[in-house]
């Protein structure tokens, strides 16, 4: 059965798994660094977190039509599930979300849902809403640093500020973003890459070679 809870990450909150310890794993991860700062340190420096630990389900970009509905303009799914498993999961989204994401103010906070047993944070910028999932130890948390990391991504690629025609125009390219930061093993998937730099710059070699 689809259960939902709905609440907020204020951007103030420190972003760190409670289950992912040791949070400082070497002694250049001291207890003085800022939690947030620390975990960043962390996701670099430790290995990603275990397959059977913690999945990243999906990552979407939903655009808000003057009817107040929500198109999907880009999908990522992580888990190989099928375009009807796909679709299934998109309209339980919507009518989970539908009424929190009208209060959502732009780019000020993170809304938190969970949706068929997956942890959904989400946010809006512009006219875009965006949207990852994820179960097990990729929880709300770990969900909230992925959704941070692709946007300041969003922000590099699009220099106007993210918006539906920035993301259609280039697709291709967040697209290749994306699959820096997220890797797929079949039905498995892991956090890889979260420095913003980091994934444009892998980006670019792996669009080099496309062209």
């Amino acid at each position: 059965p689809r259960s939902s809870s709905t609440s907020y990450i204020p951007p103030s909150l420190p972003l760190y798994p409670s289950t992912c310890l040791p949070l400082y794993p070497s002694a250049s991860l001291t207890p003085s660094l800022p939690p947030s700062r620390a975990f960043r340190l962390y996701m670099a420096a430790a290995p990603p977190v275990p397959l059977e630990d913690g999945i990243v389900h999906s990552l979407l970009i939903a655009h808000k039509c003057t009817d107040g509905e929500l198109r999907v303009v880009l999908s990522r799914y992580f888990e190989g599930s099928s375009r009807s498993d796909q679709v299934a999961w998109e309209f339980n989204l919507y009518e989970v979300i539908s009424e929190e994401a009208k209060l959502i103010k732009e780019d000020e906070e993170h809304m938190v849902s969970l949706v068929d047993e997956r942890y959904v944070v989400y946010t809006r910028i512009s006219d875009i809403f965006i949207f990852v999932s994820g179960s097990g130890l990729v929880d709300e948390l770990i969900l909230s640093e992925l959704l941070d990391s692709f946007i300041s991504v969003l922000k590099l690629l699009i220099p106007k500020g993210p918006s539906c025609a920035g993301v259609v125009d280039q697709y291709a390219k967040i697209s290749l973003a994306v699959d820096q930061m997220v890797v797929s093993c079949g039905s498995k998937s892991f956090i890889d890459i979260l420095d913003p730099s980091r994934v444009l710059l892998l980006s670019a070699l792996r669009w080099d070679k496309k062209k």
